[in-house]
This record gives structure tokens, sequence and C-alpha cells, in this order.
């Protein structure tokens, strides 16, 4: 669980956003990318949940 820490995905999608041209995307993917982390460790969070749930 510990590659799910949230600085670690914001560093892959900081990573990520160097591939981007520089666009009005780019610029909007940068000023939310805290924001993504936080999105995909929810869901990645939720889907161990819900797998963990079902084993039991």
């Amino acid at each position: 669980m510990a590659f799910t820490n949230v600085i670690v995905i914001y560093g892959v999608l900081q990573v990520v956003k160097e591939l981007f041209p520089d666009s009005p995307f780019r610029l909007g993917f940068t000023n939310g990318l805290m924001s993504e982390s936080m999105f995909i460790w929810f869901g990645i969070m939720l889907v161990w949940t819900i797998k963990k749930d079902k084993v039991m």
C-alpha cells in the first residue's frame, strides 16, 4: 500500500505533466495535480476496500 501515498501519485503525475505540450490543458492539469492525486488515491482505496470485504 506504500505506492498509494498521495505524494507518490502526485510525483508520477508531475512526470506525466512534462509529456504534455505547452497548452491550456497542461496549465489546467498542473493546477489540479493535488486534487487529481487525491481522486486517484480515493479510487484505489475504494477498490481495495471492496476487494478486501469480498474476501472476508
